[in-house]
Order: C-alpha cells, then sequence, then structure tokens
C-alpha cells in the first residue's frame, strides 16, 4: 500500500467513528416526546410515518393538536377501510404543516389532505418559527433531506437557530443530568398512525360560557389578550397558500376543518369560511355532526375532545369521504394486510384502556343490573381463588 495514503485512511476512519459517536450520543440525549394519555406522542408518530408501505395513504392529517386528538385513521379505517396518517403535531403552526406535507409527498401519493384550521389564528410569530418547542417536536424527527434544511432555515428564530435544530444536540447537551433509563433504549409506542387517544374525562366548567366571545385568546398584533375578533394574519396567509398550491400541483383534494373544541366562537368560524371562499373550499366543522356531549367528551373542559368525541369526529369524517366516493375500501385487499394487524392491535389497546377505566366498568354492570331479571350473569375466575387449574365460576 502507497505509504502516502495512509494519513488519509486514517483521516476517513477517525471521521466514520467520529460520526457514529456522535449520532449516538445525540440520539440519546435528544428527547423522546412519549406517549401518555397528556404527552402526545411526538416522537413516535414522526417516526413511524416513515414505517408506512410507500402510495399506501388514501389521505393525511396536517395541523395543531386537535387534528390528532380529533381524528384516529385506524376508526376510520375500522369504518370505511380507507388508509391514512396524522401528522398533525403540539400547537403545529401552518409554515411547519406545509414542510411537513412536502416531506409525506416523497413517500406518499393521498387524494386528500385534511387540515385542522386552528394555526390560522396563531400569532403571526408562530409562522415564523417564535415556537421553539413545536417546531423542535416537528422537526427533529423528519429525516436529513433538503426539505428538512429548508424546513429549519425557514422556521428558525430568534429563540432557536436553523443549525440548532439540525444538529439537535447542540441544543439537549445539557440533558446529561436529566437523562433516564428510555433514554438509552427504544421504547415501543403506541402511535396507531398519528391518532392521539386520551381516555380522561374532565370538565371544570361550570356553564358553557365558550361560545359569548370570551374565550381564551392568542395575541394578535397590539391588540389586548382577550378580544371579541381574531384575525388571520399575513405571515399564516401565506403559508396557507403555499399548501393550497402544493395540493393542486399534486391533484390532492385540501379539506379545511375544524377539530372537536368549543375554544372557537361563531365569529371565528365566520372569518375562516369568508377567507376559504377565496380558494372555493367548504370548511367542515365536525361539532356541528358529532353530537359531542361536553360533560363527557373531553378531558380539558372544551379545548380538546377525548376518546369518546375523538371516535364521533372520526365517524364524521369517515361518513364525509365515502359520501364523495372516491377512494377504495382496503380491508379486504391483500396489499393491506397489515392495516388489519394494526387494527386488532389497537382494538386490544382500546379494550385493555376501557377495561381500566373504573367509570367504564361501573357503567357496564349497571347495564347488566338494569337486565338481571333476564340474563344469566356469569363471571370467570382465575387467579388466587383458582385452587390450581381449575376455573371457578360464579353465577349471579
Amino acid at each position: 500500500m502507497d505509504k502516502r495514503k495512509i494519513p488519509i485512511i486514517k483521516v476517513i476512519v477517525f471521521l466514520v467513528l467520529f460520526l457514529i459517536i456522535f449520532v449516538y450520543v445525540q440520539n440519546i440525549v435528544t428527547p423522546k416526546w412519549t406517549y401518555t394519555d397528556w404527552q402526545e406522542g411526538d416522537t413516535a408518530r414522526y417516526r413511524k410515518f416513515y414505517e408506512v408501505e410507500r402510495d399506501s395513504l388514501d389521505y393525511i392529517v396536517l395541523g395543531p393538536s386537535r387534528s390528532f386528538w380529533s381524528l384516529n385513521p385506524m376508526v376510520i379505517y375500522a369504518e370505511t377501510g380507507y388508509t391514512g396518517y396524522s401528522l398533525g403535531g403540539s400547537v403545529q403552526g401552518i409554515e411547519v404543516s406545509y414542510y411537513w406535507l412536502k416531506e409525506a409527498l416523497k413517500y406518499q401519493k393521498p387524494k386528500y389532505v385534511i387540515l385542522e384550521t386552528g394555526a390560522f389564528f396563531y400569532p403571526k410569530t408562530y409562522a415564523n418559527g417564535e415556537n421553539v418547542a413545536a417546531v423542535s417536536k416537528a422537526l427533529t424527527n423528519m429525516r436529513f433531506s433538503a426539505n428538512k434544511i429548508e424546513a429549519c432555515f425557514k422556521c428558525q428564530s430568534n429563540s432557536k437557530s436553523a443549525i440548532e435544530y439540525l444538529i439537535p444536540l447542540l441544543s439537549f447537551h445539557t440533558r446529561w443530568e436529566e437523562l433516564e433509563e428510555g433514554d438509552f433504549e427504544e421504547k415501543t409506542e403506541p402511535s396507531f398512525k398519528g391518532g392521539h387517544i386520551c381516555f380522561l374525562k374532565t370538565n371544570y366548567s361550570s356553564k358553557d360560557c365558550r361560545n359569548d366571545g370570551k374565550v381564551s385568546r392568542y395575541k394578535v398584533g397590539n391588540e389586548e389578550n382577550n378580544v371579541t375578533y381574531r384575525t388571520i394574519s399575513d405571515a399564516n396567509k401565506e403559508c396557507f397558500e403555499n399548501i393550497y398550491y402544493l395540493c393542486k400541483m399534486n391533484h390532492i383534494t385540501l379539506i379545511p376543518i375544524i377539530g372537536g373544541t368549543q375554544n372557537l366562537t361563531s365569529q371565528d368560524k365566520a372569518t375562516l369560511e369568508q377567507y376559504l371562499k377565496e380558494f372555493e373550499l367548504e370548511l367542515l366543522d365536525l361539532n356541528n355532526y358529532a353530537a359531542i356531549n361536553w360533560n363527557k367528551d373531553t378531558p380539558d373542559s372544551g379545548a380538546h375532545v377525548n376518546y369518546w368525541g375523538n371516535c364521533k369526529c372520526s365517524k364524521v369524517l369517515a361518513q364525509h369521504l365515502e359520501g364523495w366516493d372516491e377512494l377504495e375500501n382496503h380491508s379486504e385487499d391483500v396489499k393491506y394486510q397489515e392495516w388489519n394487524t394494526d387494527l386488532i392491535e389497537y382494538r386490544t389497546f382500546e379494550e385493555e384502556k376501557l377495561i381500566n377505566n373504573k367509570e367504564q366498568v361501573l357503567l357496564y354492570l349497571n347495564t347488566l343490573i338494569k337486565s338481571k331479571e333476564e340474563l344469566y350473569i356469569v363471571v370467570s375466575v382465575r387467579d388466587e381463588a383458582c385452587g390450581g387449574r381449575m376455573m371457578n365460576w360464579i353465577i349471579i
């Protein structure tokens, strides 16, 4: 071997080893935004998108948290056999939605894009990347590409630079003292095609005062925080137009929606409808069709819907998609058997969550009691009471 090449080889080996160690350390210190009733599982939602078979999705869901709190792709698949994925994110600004749509179209050819419109009323600074936490969650797990580089530079702000978004270690290297066991291993997370299911029921409101113009509002321009009317900033309009024309170029039908919430007034809705008329788009308000019980179908006093409200909203969208009659039911297609497997896994998860919900167990037992004269109620016991392998039966 030519001795002159040895130093070059050493440099290459050093750089490769350095890169491997750098990526490994960066992965450890970067936060894992996991799934619980309240934590929205952003890490799994974005990473698992890349595991979906190419060109297999009928629709993509985008937008802030109400997008994935309101719509569950597994419920829609169970109802219709249509396949979709939610790429919404916590406080996802319209600009971030645009770049995730660009990313999605590299792997999928959906016929529909469902855009939750809550971000239309975000402050213009959100469109300019000032919501650092939300942008970090959205871009950290996007695959490295020219699209990601562009997104990082467009979404950078005075608080966080594009380089910090591209190299998370620069932002999160101080997490060494906070590291836990879960940071060193890949945790299996239930993403269920990006949907988020919350089984909590919480409504602290003593009366319904959400539609009288006094809901908590984002700051718009120089106006006070509690304004009666909100406007759509020019920055948000520009970002939306990018989404609109990207859909149009790819022959995708764009469906703007309002997810399950009580945090919008009739004036807000009128503002959205008036703006969308410029693009000949109709606003689909899921709240008009879902028959949501705001005493039970919300975990946070009406800001979002929980599991029960999510099922109602998902079925509304499923019915609308069926009504347009452009999609095929894939449930019997052998190419989509993975979806049937995922649906079984989802139903198991759903059943376990519901049976662990004491309120649901009590409701079920009360239902049985009402029909006790007509039923034999058999409870199987297989634990310490069994006495070995014997199955004990208690007949009520």
